[in-house]
Parts: structure tokens; C-alpha cells; sequence
């Protein structure tokens, strides 16, 4: 199981009483429940109470979805956190390549400095530095947009989440 999708499924569950896993778990409601989260109840009750009580026969899932039932997911749960992952991903490779962008020619002019052959003509540097830098930025650019886009993902999942749960809850 992708680990950030068992952490998302951890935590929402964490804030359950033990009471209502339990009460999860003896139903075993599979159309409600995915495996990962009955498996994550276990965790959880194996590490609330020490013990898993028996749960109750699943009911298979019907062959077909019914219109109703597409047209109530708007996204597709996994894929979504797979384009998360790898923004966030992309995100980190763009700042090795800023940071990389601006070694270089740190380097370059060290070796040129100990082996003497350094010139410091500033009016052959600074186009060279301000060459550097615009490209670092770019490179930050990129990173901070890449997080942001998977970050964006991540909100607009939860609050998807949070608008079902209260939907569903039954108003005293």
C-alpha cells in the first residue's frame, strides 16, 4: 500500500472512538471500506485494545456501478495522490538542479583562483553571476510551484473528504 495514502487513511481513522472502528469492523462493509482501511483498523483496535474482535462476512461488491455512483466521485482517489507524489518529487529535483546551477560556477572560479589563472575583471563576472542567479531562481521558481500543485491536491482531497463526512452526518 502506498504509504501516503495508508498515513491519509491513518489519520482520518485516528480520530474515530474506539467504539465506531469496532462497530466498522464487526460490519465489514467492503462497498463502504476499503482494504487498506480495514487494515489500518486493525492497527489502530490492535493497538487501543490488544485484540481483534471477529468480523461479520463481507458482502461482495456488485459487478456493475450505477450511474449514481459515478457521478458521485469527482476524482479518482489514487490517481490524484500519484500526481501529488510526483510533484512533490519533481519539486526536490528542481531544487538539486538550482542548487547545482548556482555550485558550478562557484567551483569553477575556486579552481580558477588556486591555479592562478583567475581574472577578476568585474565587468566579465557580473554578466556571468547575473547569468547564475536568474537561473537558480528559475530553478526555486519551479520548485515552489511544483510543491504548491501537490500541496493543492492534497487540500482540495481533504476538503472533498471533510464536505462528504458532513453531508453524511446525521444532524441532531
Amino acid at each position: 500500500m502506498d504509504e501516503n495514502r495508508k498515513s491519509q487513511i491513518q489519520q482520518r481513522l485516528e480520530e474515530q472512538d474506539t467504539e465506531a472502528l469496532l462497530e466498522i469492523w464487526k460490519q465489514n462493509d467492503r462497498e463502504a471500506w476499503s482494504n487498506e482501511a480495514f487494515e489500518v483498523i486493525r492497527e489502530i483496535l490492535l493497538a487501543r485494545i490488544g485484540e481483534v474482535p471477529a468480523q461479520g462476512l463481507a458482502e461482495s461488491a456488485p459487478a456493475t456501478t450505477t450511474e449514481e455512483e459515478v457521478e458521485d466521485t469527482y476524482y479518482n482517489f489514487d490517481h490524484l495522490l500519484s500526481i501529488a507524489s510526483w510533484a512533490s518529487a519533481l519539486s526536490w529535483c528542481f531544487l538539486l538542479v538550482g542548487g547545482l546551477i548556482i555550485l558550478t560556477p562557484v567551483v569553477i572560479l575556486i579552481e580558477n583562483f588556486v591555479s592562478g589563472s583567475a581574472s577578476f575583471n568585474l565587468l566579465e563576472i557580473i554578466p556571468s553571476l547575473l547569468n547564475t542567479l536568474l537561473s537558480a531562481l528559475v530553478s526555486v521558481f519551479f520548485f515552489v510551484m511544483s510543491r504548491a500543485i501537490a500541496e493543492g491536491l492534497f487540500l482540495l482531497m481533504d476538503i472533498e473528504d471533510n464536505t462528504r463526512r458532513a453531508i453524511q452526518k446525521p444532524q441532531p
